[in-house]
């Protein structure tokens, strides 16, 4: 782990702290927790946003996935 320098507003600043004093967690665990969630966050837009431009390209067929559909064990209630 490194420890880095950043710049914050005070207002966001105070609030990360109240945030961090209310989860029993360090401002710095806090920064991390968020930096990940934002990350992830950031991967997943970016995957959804390559598979609208795929399928965008090449959308799905008529009926190309009925195969697949109709091999989904449903149950009753599932059918409605």
């Amino acid at each position: 782990m490194r420890t880095i320098s950043i710049t914050v507003d005070e207002d966001l600043l105070q609030g990360v702290d109240r945030a961090a004093r209310a989860s029993n967690r360090t401002r710095s665990e806090l920064f991390r927790i968020v930096l990940r969630e934002w990350l992830a966050a950031r991967r997943q837009r970016k995957l959804a946003a390559e598979d609208r431009a795929a399928y965008g390209a090449h959308p799905a067929q008529g009926d190309e996935f009925a195969g697949l559909i109709a091999a989904q064990p449903l149950d009753d209630q599932d059918r409605s």
